[in-house]
Parts: C-alpha cells; sequence; structure tokens
C-alpha cells in the first residue's frame, strides 16, 4: 500500500491511497471529498472533476462532505425550539447548506493512520452556521481497504444545531459518465419513497408497489427514470428519498451493472437514502474526460428526510449541545 500527499496549490491537498491490486481512492481537504475511487481494472467508479479548483464552486457536489443540512429545507424557514430562522441561498429552498456548507470548506488531515492493506483518514472542521448560534466540530472519518470504503460522520454542537450529513458521490460501475445507466439495476431495501412537489421538497411517504419506486428486487433502472410520472415532473427522473425497510432482507442497497459485472453493496445506520440519478448534468470537464451525461450516474445519498425540521413524520434534524451525532455509511466493491 502506498500514500500519496499532493498540494495542488496553497489550500488544495489531496491524499491518495493506493493498494498492491492497484485500486485507488483519493481524497480532498475541501469538502472533505472522494475525488477517486478507482477499481483495480483501472475503472473509475465515482464522477469526479478533471480540475481540482471547480470543488470550491457549487454545481454538482461531487463527492463532497453536504451539510450542515442535505438537501432542500421548504423555502429556507423552519422553527427550532420555538425561535424561527430563515436561511438564505440561491436555491429558493435551502439547499445542501447553501453556498457556504460544509462542501466548500477547508477540512484539516486530522490523522493518518496506516496498517496491512488499511488506510484510516480523518478530516476536521469547525463550521459556524451563518445564521444560527454556535459553532459544529464536523470529523469525518474514511476506512479503506481494497473494494471497501468506511464513512463516519461525526459531529457535536456547543449551541442547538441542524445537522444531516452525507456524501453526495455519483457512481457508475463502468465509468462511462458519456451514457446513460442502461445497463446499470438497482435493488433497495425499501417498501416506501416520499414523492415530491414541482419544487422537489418532499410531500407524502407512498408504499412503492405498484409504481416505478419498487426497486424491492433487483430491475433496471432507466424504466423507472424515463417513467412518464417522473419525467413529467420538475425531478425529470429520480430524486426521491426511500425509507429502509429493515424486514426486508440483504443490504440497504445493491446497485449492479449487467455489463461489467461490478456490484455495489452499500449499508447505513440512517434509515434512509436519496436517490438521484443527474438529471440536470453540469457541463464543467471530468476527470475521465468529456461532459456528464444525462442519467448517467446515481448519486446515493444516506440521509434523514432532507425537510425533517418542518414535517414531524420524520426525525427533526435537531442536534442538542454536547450530544454526539454518529452515522455511517459502508460500501463493499465486488467484481467478479
Amino acid at each position: 500500500m502506498e500514500i500519496i500527499r499532493q498540494m495542488h496549490d496553497s489550500l488544495l491537498e489531496t491524499v491518495g491511497v493506493v493498494f498492491a491490486d492497484g485500486s485507488l481512492f483519493e481524497f480532498l481537504n475541501v469538502g472533505a471529498a472522494i475525488t477517486r475511487w478507482i477499481s483495480a481494472d483501472k475503472t473509475h467508479i465515482v464522477a469526479a472533476y478533471r480540475d481540482y479548483q471547480d470543488y470550491r464552486e457549487g454545481g454538482m457536489y461531487f463527492g463532497t462532505t453536504v451539510g450542515l443540512t442535505a438537501g432542500r429545507i421548504r423555502q429556507g424557514k423552519c422553527v427550532v425550539q420555538g425561535k424561527p430562522y430563515v436561511f438564505t441561498s440561491r436555491a429558493k429552498n435551502f439547499l445542501h447548506g447553501g453556498e457556504q456548507g460544509l462542501s466548500f470548506s477547508v477540512f484539516a488531515l486530522e490523522s493518518l493512520e496506516r496498517g496491512n492493506e488499511e488506510a484510516v483518514l480523518t478530516y476536521q472542521t469547525v463550521y459556524r452556521h451563518p445564521y444560527m448560534p454556535g459553532n459544529v466540530t464536523v470529523r469525518v472519518r474514511y476506512t479503506v481497504r481494497p473494494g471497501q470504503l468506511k464513512t463516519e460522520f461525526m459531529a457535536e454542537a456547543d449551541a442547538v444545531a441542524l445537522v444531516n450529513l452525507t456524501n453526495h458521490s455519483y457512481f457508475n460501475l463502468e465509468g462511462r459518465f458519456w451514457e446513460d445507466l442502461g445497463s446499470h439495476r438497482l435493488r433497495l431495501r425499501s417498501s416506501e419513497v416520499v414523492l415530491v412537489d414541482e419544487e422537489v421538497v418532499g410531500l407524502d411517504p407512498v408504499k412503492v408497489e405498484g409504481t416505478p419506486f419498487d426497486f424491492r428486487q433487483s430491475r433496471a433502472l432507466m424504466p423507472s427514470i424515463l417513467d412518464s410520472l417522473l419525467q413529467n415532473q420538475t425531478a425529470k427522473g429520480l430524486d426521491h428519498y426511500f425509507l429502509f425497510d429493515r424486514k426486508l432482507p440483504g443490504p440497504d442497497l445493491i446497485f449492479t451493472s449487467d455489463r461489467n459485472h461490478k456490484t455495489l453493496e452499500i449499508d447505513t445506520t440512517y434509515p434512509g437514502v436519496t436517490i438521484y440519478s443527474t438529471n440536470y448534468p453540469g457541463k464543467k470537464p471530468l476527470a475521465t474526460g468529456g461532459q456528464m451525461a444525462r442519467h448517467s450516474a446515481l448519486a446515493i445519498e444516506p440521509q434523514y428526510q432532507s425537510n425533517g425540521i418542518n414535517d414531524s413524520r420524520f426525525f427533526s434534524l435537531i442536534l442538542e449541545p454536547h450530544v454526539p451525532y454518529h452515522q455511517t455509511i459502508e460500501y463493499r466493491l465486488i467484481e467478479r
């Protein structure tokens, strides 16, 4: 195993972990982002910008740590312990923590430990919310082995805060970000999905049975993404929160390529996952060349329901002072 640290300018630093089988993980201090996951056969399974400078701006959120509040808060308005707040951003419905969110924060590499074919990287930042009191200390810990990635989100606030952290990596198991996911399949351990309105804010949870959202058995992705029910809405595809049904067997999520027979299994401590099918791709050049095509990757975002602070049916997102926040996402890449 080899560790490669590289400064790209006075601010941007990447850390790469290269294993004996040739597989590689790379992380960036801005947003504690996952910038590369390259399999042993040299397939780039996550989308990444070609220019690291692009991680400083909004857009696709490739591989970044999203927060303090992942997803949308309706009109940026909420009431926390009796006090009203208004969060402003370019998006009408406060999105992914706004323009000053964690995705654009510089994290310090707090520790880097290495063992026999395992590396553990811990990134840390102290985040001051632009609208709420106090500071939130956020740590993102990555444990990597060949074909395996464990992400841990840890946070503690010194005053009441809203916290809902996730990673925003986009996956295409063939590395073919110039074409749609026509040869990919998805299986979700979910019996309910939260429908969205015309502003892609969550509405009501409904049963998936008999709908394009039924992934309880592995099924091809594109017929669901292109279903008229989804294409006739602003979402233009999947951009929905699925509630996990842990009475169903198996991992929380299984994502598979029929073309190269790679499978990504995901388990998480979160109660659900937002699935986004790259309905509005950006135009910035990718590390693999060219631009991202529509529906060419799946953003897999385990988290709490994003507007939970305004909907008592879901977790409120409130983090009390000095109460630890700790959630995990585990990824396993299986190559046949």
